[in-house]
């Protein structure tokens, strides 16, 4: 489903323009004012740093690293060395991709639909094996739609819907079978996920355990929580896609079910309680159809931390493999040490990666922390449409948080950097990163494209490289 786009914010095009003529910004123009999504009719920025909750979540804490991501400029990695040196693309001008791509398909993917079971089964198996040992033996299907209102119907000829039918059923039998089979899960997700499916994928490849978590849910509900808590919720939930039928009616079924959701997650998770941004990580599962307990489930999975010291019962793997961590809860516990480790990481990309960008954001005192933070707090939900974000979660359940949003983020502001190379005041930069519109203006409106431009950074964004990095 398609979400319009607020008419207060300008094109990609547009924003070309006016930026090229005005002077002062203008505080009644549509690009001044900024705005998410569907921030129509939101009477605070959820993301002004004065409105950030908890003594420890507040403008302090998010300008402290202001000097953290801006610390030393240290050489860039030897694997990388060529790349940081070459040619500015700053005088390039800007991309645009105006040739349609048609999709490719490997020798080792099925061609027909009419496999048995134990055929199906058994072509993943080697497939798996075979990406496992080199991650280009299945040549990735990732095409372009004509356009994001129709990216669903224009891409289903390409998803492998008997493949993703398979993998239901393996992981209702065994919990675990995605994670055994990571590197395929990666790149059929890559591909595409089925849009009927995709309630049913998101649960399964998040390994929740929907069954045992009913009893502990409608504990959860039951219990008497912290009022004070309740009345945050309550306050924030009208700001989440104030403009989404679900969400718009006050106290109706959405709201309901999302105030529940954050309520019993601030009980069970007491050492990280609640705070601004989590709505946003709840609403798409609402939104896609996933029952509100299922719903809570996946979200604990997407919180929970391999090693947590939370007070947050484990909910391990009764197979014994060991599943995939998630681990958003460092985002917002009241240290935020996840956030602050994403953000060094996401500067440092930029100054390897891009750094004709780097060297404009330095000039203009732009720091990952003035933009990045809504990205990552609410999983770009807050500046990006709802297709893209589900695809965005789509890759989250397949690969990993950190890497997923790491490269998206990455790749958006790569298609950006000859406009924001041309800009020469820190509110023009910033109006460009707040607006869907403008942002995503070089991707010419195509969901696949934004998938499409994370291949090339495969290689370059690995646990290995963000290792190395995050020591300095």
């Amino acid at each position: 489903m398609w979400v319009e786009r607020d008419p207060r914010q300008p094109t990609h095009d547009e924003a070309e323009t006016v930026l090229a003529n005005r002077g002062a910004p203008d505080e009644a123009s549509p690009l001044a004012e900024g705005a998410a999504m569907d921030g129509a009719g939101v009477d605070a920025d959820p993301f002004d740093a004065a409105a950030l909750p908890a003594a420890s979540r507040t403008a302090e804490t998010l300008a402290g690293f202001a000097a953290f991501v801006g610390a030393a400029q240290t050489p860039p990695l030897p694997a990388l060395a060529a790349l940081a040196a070459a040619p500015s693309p700053a005088a390039k001008p800007r991309l645009t991709l105006d040739k349609p791509f048609a999709p490719r398909r490997s020798s080792l993917m099925p061609t027909s639909h009419d496999l048995s079971e134990a055929q199906m089964i058994a072509k993943m198996e080697r497939m798996n094996a075979a990406l496992a040992s080199n991650p280009h033996a299945v040549t990735s299907t990732t095409h372009l739609a004509p356009s994001l209102a129709s990216a669903s119907a224009s891409v289903s000829h390409d998803i492998d819907k008997p493949f993703w039918l398979s993998v239901l059923e393996c992981a209702a039998d065994d919990p675990a079978y995605p994670a055994k089979h990571a590197a395929l899960i990666k790149a059929r997700a890559r591909a595409g996920v089925p849009e009927e499916l995709r309630p049913r994928i998101w649960i399964a490849l998040a390994a929740a355990d929907t069954a045992a978590m009913k009893p502990r849910y409608e504990l959860l509900l039951a219990t008497v929580s912290n009022s004070g808590i309740d009345k945050i919720i309550k306050r924030d939930i009208p700001r989440t896609f104030p403009n989404e039928p679900m969400f718009k009616e006050d106290g109706g079924p959405g709201q309901t079910m999302l105030f529940n959701i954050l309520r019993a997650y601030s009980i069970y998770d007491s050492d990280c309680g609640y705070c601004q941004g989590l709505s946003f990580i709840v609403a798409p599962l609402l939104m896609q159809g996933i029952p509100e307990v299922d719903a809570f489930a996946v979200f604990v999975r997407l919180m929970e931390e391999s090693s947590s010291t939370s007070s947050a019962p484990s909910t391990s793997s009764s197979s014994g493999f060991a599943r995939r961590a998630f681990a958003l809860r460092t985002l917002f516990t009241p240290d935020m040490p996840g956030l602050h480790l994403l953000l060094h990481q996401h500067a440092e990309l930029i100054r390897i990666l891009l750094p004709s960008l780097h060297a404009k954001f330095q000039e203009l005192g732009v720091t990952a922390t003035t933009y990045a933070s809504p990205w990552f707090l609410t999983l770009f939900t807050y500046s990006f449409p709802l297709p893209l974000v589900h695809r965005i979660v789509d890759l989250i359940l397949s690969e990993g948080a950190v890497p997923v949003m790491l490269k998206v983020s990455v790749a958006v502001l790569k298609r950006n950097e000859a406009l924001l190379c041309t800009l020469d005041d820190f509110e023009s930069v910033l109006e460009i990163l707040k607006g869907f519109g403008t942002l995503l203006g070089p991707f010419k409106g195509e969901v696949e494209w934004v998938v499409r431009d994370l291949e090339p950074l495969d290689p370059l964004i690995d646990d290995v490289m963000l290792s190395e990095i995050s020591k300095r």
